[in-house]
């Protein structure tokens, strides 16, 4: 970042730490009260931030930091719905370097939380899946880029509503307690997870399965 920049109180990017709190307790149940309170808290990043929103460098974990999948103790559903919801903000979805893509975990003290990449023991489901999410970002759908988020919660399922202009826009639905009537999803479904479509037409999930659909 230019001095000069520095001076006018400027900046181009940063590490987004807050994002990944955000989506951290929203994933955990922690903190925050579900979708509304994610929603409003990324929302409020893009009014402080600007344009500048689309250059953040969003990360759900780094070398400063516990590994993502020893974060969540394991939890691989929670693992995919962290990157999905990642993947679909504005700004720039960074996987932290060898592991991430294949689940690896680790503590947040060196060395540890820098282990070498397992090329001889990757977990081919999560490299499968961190190759559809990349394939999706970087597609024709405007909305996996950039837009404005909107969620509603009912019956159990919370579906947070991405559009981007036009009539581009992903629908993440994702599944808070197992168990419920199911839903019907509006356009097409090209992600999912931890969730499956009965011979009605309804999908059902596990507790953080998801369904990412998409339209435009």
């Amino acid at each position: 970042m230019p001095f000069s920049n520095l001076r006018k109180l400027h900046f181009d990017s940063l590490t987004n730490y807050h994002v990944r709190r955000l989506i951290l307790d929203y994933v955990r149940g922690g903190r925050i009260g579900g979708a509304a309170d994610l929603v409003r808290g990324v929302t409020s990043e893009c009014i402080l931030y600007g344009q500048n929103e689309d250059r953040m460098m969003n990360i759900l974990d780094s070398h400063d930091t516990v590994r993502l999948m020893t974060t969540l103790r394991g939890d691989r559903d929670r693992f995919m719905l962290a990157y999905t919801l990642l993947f679909i903000l504005n700004g720039l979805a960074t996987i932290y370097y060898g592991g991430d893509e294949t689940g690896l975990r680790g503590g947040g003290r060196d060395p540890d939380c820098r282990r070498t990449m397992p090329w001889d023991e990757m977990d081919q489901e999560l490299v499968r899946f961190f190759r559809e999410l990349g394939s999706l970002r970087g597609g024709h759908y405007r909305a996996a880029r950039t837009g404005i988020l909107e969620c509603e919660e009912r019956h159990g399922v919370d579906t947070i509503l991405k559009k981007s202009g036009g009539d581009s826009a992903l629908r993440l639905y994702v599944f808070r307690s197992p168990g419920g009537a199911g839903v019907r999803i509006q356009g097409e479904p090209v992600l999912w997870n931890g969730a499956i479509q009965d011979v009605g037409g309804l999908w059902k999930g596990v507790a953080s399965g998801f369904v990412l659909s998409a339209e435009g």
